[in-house]
């Protein structure tokens, strides 16, 4: 009988074969973010990866950090070379423009039995035509701040709720080198997420962004800066934290800033009294949902990113998550209204009726042109009308592609 001569194989791969065939092959998930400042939000995600990788040993997290400023253009470039990152927390208007250049995967089978719900901005941002492609991590929104110290100084005995009411504060509260009011009209999303509850508040959209409505919240913000000079003309260039630092050093007496300074303000232990409450309206209290969506890369990990998903949804550590990066829950089951102070119930009630950025993929081309409109009238460059003439035809080719 004549026995077969077998080729010999080389000592690596019979080592190779033997490793594989006593253990699972370990999967490296790619998660990508832009926080480049927060250290509780490092080391909470330091923490969580090494505690899902201690029960689930054949997977591996590695986090990637990118300035914001740079963030899409990372996105795009992975996706042009098929390498886009497992589990991505993104900017939520940025969502609709990612999940139509093919960067997001479609959750939408998923989610049919995901158990969680949610309010209705944030999940209106995660859609596009159709189809759900993320999940709401975190929000936050814009209120006014008040210092109250000044307020009662000035006889305000209550706090303004309308336009009107508003703007007449903001008038008797300008006094030496004190401004009455601050907010940021700046050249960067910062500025059109002040701009669009106003023009929200009116009855416009951007839409109908020359209609009289829209004219009339322009109209509004330039007299604030321009006619009363209750606010510093310093407001096209500052930032969150430059409103911040004025609002504290007792330059400005309200303020329309972000949930997001809630612990900077107060971990500063500041001299006076001080409030929130929601912005002012003329026809309705609108305010703007910010925050971050979690979305999975249209890759090969899809699996495997999405069982972390779950695992990482789990109230407690979810609630860690978002505390970490000093944010608000969107998720009905994580309000808790009944333990929440005063300031939280004021951030839940605006998140609940919140409105997002939704306006499809060409939404960052849009916010240019709003920012640079904003800009234009509270510097008096422009005159509401023809400004919001022009902005109109500016934005009315790039409507065309909104999704819901």
């Amino acid at each position: 009988m004549l026995i077969p001569c077998l080729p010999r194989l080389p000592l690596a791969v019979i080592t190779a074969a033997l490793m594989l065939s006593g253990a699972q092959a370990e999967t490296t998930l790619n998660w990508i973010d832009y926080d480049t400042n927060s250290v509780a939000n490092r080391e909470y995600l330091e923490k969580i990866f090494k505690e899902y990788h201690a029960e689930h040993p054949d997977i591996t997290l590695i986090r990637t950090v990118v300035p914001q400023g740079d963030f899409k253009s990372k996105l795009i470039q992975a996706t042009a070379t098929h390498s886009v990152p497992d589990i991505i927390i993104l900017d939520n208007p940025d969502n609709q423009a990612l999940a139509a250049q093919g960067t997001l995967a479609d959750l939408t089978d998923r989610m049919k039995d995901w158990k969680y719900e949610y309010f209705k901005g944030p999940w209106s941002s995660t859609l596009y035509q159709g189809h759900n492609y993320g999940i709401p991590i975190q929000s936050n929104t814009l209120v006014v701040w008040y210092n109250l110290d000044l307020l009662t100084k000035a006889g305000i005995e209550k706090l303004p709720i309308t336009w009107d009411e508003f703007r007449a504060a903001a008038k008797k509260l300008t006094e030496g080198n004190t401004y009455g009011l601050t907010f940021s009209a700046n050249s960067t999303e910062v500025g059109t997420f002040t701009l669009l509850p106003f023009i929200w508040s009116a009855g416009a959209d951007l839409e109908t962004f020359s209609s009289p409505e829209a004219v009339k919240a322009l109209t509004y913000l330039r007299d604030l800066v321009v006619t009363d000079k209750s606010a510093s003309r310093s407001v096209v260039t500052w930032g969150p934290s430059d409103l911040t630092n004025a609002w504290t050093s007792g330059r400005a007496a309200m303020m329309i800033n972000g949930s997001w300074e809630t612990p900077n303000i107060r971990d500063a232990k500041l001299s006076f009294k001080w409030t929130i409450g929601p912005l002012p309206k003329d026809k309705d209290s609108i305010s703007i949902l910010g925050g971050e969506n979690l979305a999975l890369g249209n890759g090969p990990h899809q699996e495997e990113a999405w069982r972390f998903v779950q695992w990482l949804s789990e109230p407690t550590r979810l609630l860690g998550f978002i505390h970490a990066r000093g944010q608000l829950p969107n998720r009905i089951d994580l309000i808790d209204e009944k333990s929440a102070d005063d300031l939280d119930k004021v951030f839940y009630e605006a998140i609940r009726t919140a409105k997002a950025r939704a306006y499809g993929p060409n939404y960052p081309r849009m916010s240019q042109i709003l920012y640079t409109a904003f800009q234009r009238v509270v510097t008096g460059a422009g005159q509401p009308e023809q400004v919001a003439n022009e902005t109109q035809k500016q934005l009315a080719p790039l409507l065309g592609s909104s999704a819901k």
